[in-house]
């Protein structure tokens, strides 16, 4: 038995439905399969999608700033910033001199309910979900652009990804007694 495999890309399923089928500029006649031989006949020349891309430039350098912070914990439990201040992660320390531990948490947080930083062994707090996967900004605009192309709407413009942050005016620090905390916040790289 020889499998045979069908001449068009469309109907080997090299692309994968991106685009209903039926919604394609020329996609065929209900008797027929569409005569396509190159992604280019479906869907365009690339001339043709330039006013749906944004044009091509070097890779960008990204900025990661962080900001140290002095906190003076104590009972009742004090915010790490006062107002909204975001950051992807956040490393807490004790001196390795200081008598006593710090802990940290959400607002209410006390010495029994927090997490421990015990002096002198920092604390890093990382995000889970950091990752902007900018290297597929480029294939997500072009995808929005043929699909655009193909049904006569409008381009999608800039994929944005969005980022999770740590609003550190919600993250409080307690211990028995006033105690110094040093705190380096890494905040949300900047496009450069």
């Amino acid at each position: 038995m020889t499998l045979r495999y069908s001449p068009t890309w469309l109907e080997r399923g090299i692309n994968p439905d991106l685009i209903t089928r039926g919604l394609m500029v020329g996609a065929g006649s209900p008797s027929g399969p569409p005569n396509y031989s190159a992604p280019d006949e479906a869907y365009g020349s690339p001339s043709s999608l330039a006013p749906y891309l944004t044009p091509p430039a070097m890779r960008p350098s990204v900025l990661q700033r962080m900001l140290n912070l002095n906190v003076i914990a104590n009972t009742p439990a004090v915010p790490v910033s006062p107002g909204r201040l975001e950051a992807i992660g956040v490393i807490f320390n004790v001196y390795s001199t200081a008598g006593a531990s710090a802990f940290w948490g959400p607002n209410g947080v006390t010495v029994t309910s927090g997490i421990e930083v015990r002096p002198g062994v920092p604390a890093p707090l990382t995000l889970d979900q950091d990752r902007e996967q900018w290297e597929l900004q480029r294939q997500l605009e072009h995808i929005g652009a043929m699909i655009a192309g193909a049904t006569g709407n409008e381009g999608m413009g800039p994929y944005r990804a969005p980022k999770v942050v740590f609003d550190l005016s919600q993250i409080y620090i307690a211990s028995v007694a006033a105690l110094a905390v040093t705190i380096i916040a890494f905040l949300p790289p900047e496009m450069q």
